[in-house]
């Protein structure tokens, strides 16, 4: 059986994933010190601010302004270095996009943005043209798709063009076609109401975003916590962008950049002539509870961040009970507050949100113990007290242990 962990993101390796997927939302997080506090009721006329955290870190901020069907807006993003996207687009009287453009920025102290890449929809007959700009490139595609269609992009004023347009058609969920960008396609999707106040927005991530609305259905906040992101968003009062950018792009400047955010490591050791792997991503803490809560407890967890953690070892081991035969793997775990099991599976070179259970090799039991707190999750492969290794992984207050022992050939091939 195959299925998604959380959620799965594009596919673009290049900087444009940061751009068109990373925008992050999410609800019931406080505005971080330095930032205007929410107020119960923002100015009419459609202008909003939005600051976006993860964990403590206020990794996002957004301004849009929306008036006669013209809607104008600021994302400035920390990660890797800050970035500057301006958007805008235009509806028509019922609510439907006819154009949309957005030009992100590269930031540096001291210089005015500039525009490395421009996108942009435009609504023809029978479906909406896509041009894409980058330097001398200019590629130009035809998406057919119905007059409903959003085009896909990390801004909340689309987010809140979608909640209006489900709080008028008055039921429990409207159909939503949703324009990729690249390659230029489109997808149907449903957003869908949770509750009198929340409404289910699944514009990137097929679960879908969490978003909290107030009775004119304008966004209060946006709960990523679903996604792999794990991301809250919350209204504030207007936001100074520019100001904003500066005081994030001086922080680079000095050598403080946000960074990604999670950072990539390997752990490797030699346990009895055998040379063992582990390459991982490594999440932060950031403020927030980690086992029970942003890893919840007896699911499977991915073990890291972006890329499925790898284990390659080039000699057969035994981990527990199990033969694990020379070659590449990748690691998945399921916590508990007791016991730990850890899988062997033989999938390789996908995301870590993807878990395929029957190409597991096998699961082993883990013990755990109690430490002092980590900030980052570390995985390490070590000498064991008792004889052959240890693979250890610990986050916060918590390690969890498999022990194994390298295979002699003919232990491990008898004839």
């Amino acid at each position: 059986m195959r299925f998604v962990l959380h959620d799965q993101g594009s596919p673009r390796a290049s900087s444009r994933i940061i751009v068109l997927m990373l925008f992050g939302l999410g609800c019931g997080a406080r505005p971080p010190r330095g930032l205007p506090e929410r107020r119960a009721g923002d100015r009419e006329g459609g202008h909003a601010g939005f600051v976006s955290r993860l964990g403590v870190d206020t990794i996002i901020v957004e301004s849009f302004s929306a008036s006669r069907g013209v809607t104008e807006g600021d994302i400035i993003d920390r990660s890797p270095k800050t970035s500057w996207v301006h958007y805008a687009f235009t509806v028509d009287s019922g609510g439907r996009i006819t154009s949309f453009a957005a030009a992100p920025r590269a930031v540096a102290a001291g210089a005015p943005p500039t525009p490395y890449w421009k996108v942009s929809v435009e609504k023809v007959r029978g479906g909406f043209d896509v041009v894409d700009r980058e330097g001398d490139s200019t590629r130009r595609g035809f998406v057919p798709a119905s007059a409903d269609a959003i085009p896909q992009w990390r801004a909340i004023a689309l987010y809140e063009l979608v909640t209006a347009r489900l709080r008028r058609a008055g039921g429990d969920s409207i159909a939503l076609p949703i324009i990729e960008l690249d390659p230029p396609r489109v997808r149907e999707s449903a957003i869908r109401r949770l509750g009198a106040d929340s409404v289910v927005i699944p514009f990137v991530f097929p679960r879908g975003e969490r978003a909290r609305v107030d009775p004119a259905g304008r966004i209060l906040g946006v709960s990523g916590m679903a996604t792999s992101y794990k991301w809250l968003t919350e209204r504030v009062a207007d936001l100074d962008v520019s100001a904003l950018a500066r005081s994030f792009a001086e922080r680079d400047a000095r050598g403080a950049a946000f960074g990604n955010y999670s950072s990539r490591d390997t752990a490797r050791a030699v346990i009895d002539g055998a040379h063992i792997a582990v390459d991982y991503g490594r999440p932060s803490k950031r403020g927030r509870v980690v086992f029970g809560g942003l890893v919840p407890w007896r699911e499977v967890w991915r073990t890291g961040a972006d890329l499925a953690t790898h284990l390659t070892t080039d000699r057969d081991l035994r981990v527990g009970e199990l033969l694990v035969p020379a070659g590449t793997y990748t690691l998945y775990t399921v916590p508990s507050p007791a016991r730990w099991t850890l899988i062997v599976n033989r999938k390789t070179g996908q995301n870590g949100l993807l878990y395929d259970s029957a190409a597991d090799l096998g699961r082993v039991d883990m013990t755990t113990e109690v430490l002092p707190r980590l900030e980052r999750l570390t995985i390490t492969v070590e000498p064991a007290r008792a004889g052959g290794g240890a693979l250890r992984i610990a986050w916060d207050t918590l390690m969890a242990e498999a022990l194994g022992d390298v295979v002699s050939p003919a232990a491990a091939h008898p004839h």
